[in-house]
């Protein structure tokens, strides 16, 4: 590299409601000083550090608990490291194993959308020998993608008795409501009112102690109305 270090380097993909390339990962080894750099952007960035104690801090990047938990099958000792300075861009976390490194992380970005990514280590190659089981990186169908447009869908069943389930897609972050209303245009129950991350929701109206009827739903965003017709 630039810097006149030499690195391993690490092939990685991630499957993600993107399509995202495999791409290299630069880690070095520091064993005069117990620490592990990854170097990214040009720049070299401590990532783990054997000298660090839980509650110690460095670099924005801070040792928050120790622990042991099972990856593919070894009890494995994980170090649990969180950002710790405040940015406007988001923040992360991540957690590192004993003799597989990076297993888990967390990455929050705020910059545009109130958005959460997990990634969790699900194949890994070391020396010849596999963990996990490898998956087909192009096939992402059952990973939930965020959707584009605003959308309410019919209530399943429908007919309906005692209770029925709403979908409804937010491609922003929003503050949704989700209403009920009688043939009068009364507001008879309040099924969501909250802020929401984008996503893909699902919701169930019990009806119980409702009159059997026709009954409107309707869900409303910022600047969005959409309704619907259910029958009880």
């Amino acid at each position: 590299m630039p810097n006149g270090n030499k690195y391993f380097v690490l092939n990685e993909k991630s499957m993600s409601i993107y399509n995202q390339p495999t791409y290299k990962k630069y880690i070095r080894i520091d064993s005069s000083k117990a620490n592990v750099y990854e170097y990214r952007y040009n720049e070299e960035f401590l990532i783990d550090s054997l000298q660090m104690e839980v509650g110690d801090e460095f670099d924005c990047l801070g040792l928050a608990d120790i622990y042991f938990k099972n990856v593919f099958g070894i009890n494995s000792q994980i170090r649990f490291y969180h950002q710790t300075c405040v940015t406007t861009t988001g923040s992360f976390n991540y957690e590192l194993a004993k003799d597989f490194g990076k297993v888990s992380s967390v990455i929050t970005e705020t910059n545009v959308y109130a958005i959460d990514f997990k990634f969790d280590l699900v194949y890994a190659k070391i020396n010849g020998k596999e963990y996990g089981k490898l998956v087909d990186l192009n096939y992402v169908d059952n990973f939930p993608r965020i959707p584009t447009d605003f959308s309410l869908s019919q209530n399943t069943p429908n007919p309906f008795n005692p209770t029925t389930t709403i979908e409804y897609s937010v491609p922003s972050a929003e503050f949704v409501s989700l209403k009920i209303y009688d043939v009068l245009g009364r507001e008879v129950a309040t099924l969501i009112n909250q802020s929401q991350k984008p996503g893909i929701y699902k919701t169930v109206w019990h009806a119980t102690n409702f009159a059997s009827g026709i009954y409107y739903y309707s869900l409303k965003t910022n600047n969005k109305i959409f309704s619907k017709k259910c029958c009880f």
